[in-house]
């Protein structure tokens, strides 16, 4: 079953989120594994919500390609925020009309 991963990433800015996009070549760099992506700005910062075929898949996404990004191009704006807030959910049913 597929797993989805929701982020949310205070102080993290649309800025933040493009200077890493272009760091990793997003979103022709598509990990194997990820099914899903959307971002978007909330009140307090960022939310990503990913479905990916494993826990496993995303965390070595994040530990190899995008920590690395953010160190290099957000960092300032990590080093200000908490880290941030994971949410994991079995899901049951993906549907898209995009």
């Amino acid at each position: 079953m597929a797993t989805g991963i929701i982020m949310e990433f205070d102080a993290f800015q649309p800025e933040n989120y493009d200077a890493v996009s272009q760091e990793i070549g997003w979103p022709e760099n598509w990990p194997d594994g990820l099914s899903f992506h959307a971002a978007g700005q909330t009140g307090d910062g960022m939310r990503i919500v990913e479905v990916w075929d494993s826990r496993d898949q995303h965390d070595r996404w994040m530990e190899g390609t995008i920590q690395p990004a953010i160190q290099k191009v957000a960092a300032d704006a990590a080093a200000a925020a908490p880290p941030p807030r994971v949410t994991e959910f079995a899901v049951r049913v993906l549907e898209s009309r995009l």
